[in-house]
């Protein structure tokens, strides 16, 4: 298992770059690096659930009611049938 998901700011300042964590969530913990992001969240396969994160705060959507964000996710980007 691993330790879920952390959003990062990098920045770049006289030749050196820097990362500094906006937020850590264990709402949302991929096995793979299989996240999309659509409208401010990160949509991604936690555990066999398809889930969510607000990307702002990292907070999660809940998995219940994200079936119905995510069909229409995929008939907008035409990847799922």
């Amino acid at each position: 298992m691993n330790n879920g998901t952390r959003c990062l700011r990098i920045t770049k300042a006289g030749g050196q770059f820097a990362a500094e964590e906006k937020w850590t969530s264990h709402n949302l913990k991929p096995d793979f690096t299989d996240l999309v992001t659509f409208q401010g969240c990160a949509y991604g396969n936690d555990a066999g659930i398809w889930t969510c994160l607000d990307l702002k705060t990292g907070s999660g959507n809940g998995k219940a009611g994200v079936m119905a964000k995510a069909r229409r996710f995929c008939s907008r980007i035409r990847v799922c049938s």
